[in-house]
């Protein structure tokens, strides 16, 4: 209702004026066909720019800043730990980031060991006095080596270390010596910060054009710095829509763009679906522009020209179908 009366007020009333003005008025009684077709000879012009002539086409989505390759890390098996490696440092694959301790699984495997030793020294024995039995005792060997390589792996996964190199992140390590980890619980992750991407989001008025019209190549914006400018491509739509959001920065809670559900405490469960759109930057911007995992940018999509008539048409089209579900 707003809208319709802001058109009528700002469109409407001036436009019956003017239209009162040209064809009644007694001022514009000897001149008025000159007027009126110097009015549509302007109207003319109008419409062959905005009808006539193509325009660069361009539709914007906000994005994430991540890395391509991240690993969340998870105890592998439980213990307590003795030793963390300081958050931010730069590993290489394979380096330990955690290790824990695990006195009971220490002396279970060298219980296991000591069993196996014994069930040997019995096989020989067996093996010189009644060879029926030295079968029994080689099915016991199988199942204490297998008892003991669960053991030693067990053991093995108490060094918890990095699946590639990376940053290791992890905000509990100033806090986790002396700490006891169940197998399984999250203490950080390793991401490479060298390699990034963008993931962006859009509503289907927004991705629905872009597979169809999109060049390929976008502009990128750092939110809040207009300055900083990075060229990129793109490099995948999702066709299936989603409700859960990458980051709770994406809320408008945190200043982001998406209205979240009203029944989801954690911001991070959109109110309506999204589509995700992939996005890889040049590398030769980031060598200018510094992206840092977790911060927002604007992504500009380029589609195919057309004329600025065609393109109102076209938003007021998807606007009037989103607003009514068209």
């Amino acid at each position: 209702i707003m809208a319709i009366a802001a058109v009528v007020t700002w469109v409407g009333v001036p436009l019956v004026g003017f239209l009162r003005y040209i064809f009644t008025s007694t001022e514009l009684a000897r001149s008025r066909p000159r007027a009126l077709l110097s009015t549509a000879g302007f109207l003319l012009a109008v419409f062959i720019v905005i009808g006539g002539l193509k325009f660069p086409h361009h539709v914007r989505a906000e994005g994430i800043v991540e890395p391509e390759r991240v690993a969340v890390i998870h105890a592998g098996s439980s213990g307590f730990v003795v030793r963390a490696r300081p958050s931010g440092e730069i590993v290489d694959a394979g380096a330990v980031l955690v290790e824990c301790e695990n006195r009971q699984l220490l002396t279970r495997q060298k219980h296991l060991q000591a069993q196996r030793e014994e069930l040997q020294a019995q096989r020989r024995i067996a093996r010189q006095e009644e060879q029926a039995t030295v079968q029994v005792f080689d099915r016991k060997i199988k199942l204490t080596d297998r008892q003991l390589a669960r053991a030693s792996k067990e053991l093995a996964d108490l060094k918890i270390r990095a699946p590639f190199q990376g940053s290791w992140l992890s905000p509990q390590t100033d806090r986790m010596g002396g700490a006891y980890l169940k197998k399984g619980d999250s203490i950080g992750m390793v991401a490479d910060l060298g390699h990034i991407r963008i993931r962006a989001i859009a509503s289907q008025r927004v991705a629905g054009p872009l597979g169809v019209e999109g060049s390929g190549d976008v502009e990128i914006r750092v939110k809040g710095r207009a300055d900083l400018e990075l060229t990129g491509r793109l490099v995948e739509i999702f066709p299936a829509g989603t409700n859960q959001l990458f980051s709770q920065a994406q809320s408008f809670q945190a200043g982001g763009s998406v209205q979240t559900a009203s029944d989801d405490p954690k911001a991070m469960r959109s109110a309506e679906k999204f589509f995700e759109i992939r996005v890889q930057p040049d590398p030769q911007g980031l060598d200018k522009v510094r992206l840092l995992q977790g911060q927002r940018v604007d992504v500009r999509f380029t589609l195919k020209s057309k004329p600025l008539l065609v393109q109102w048409w076209q938003s007021l089209s998807q606007m009037v179908q989103q607003r009514f579900q068209i």
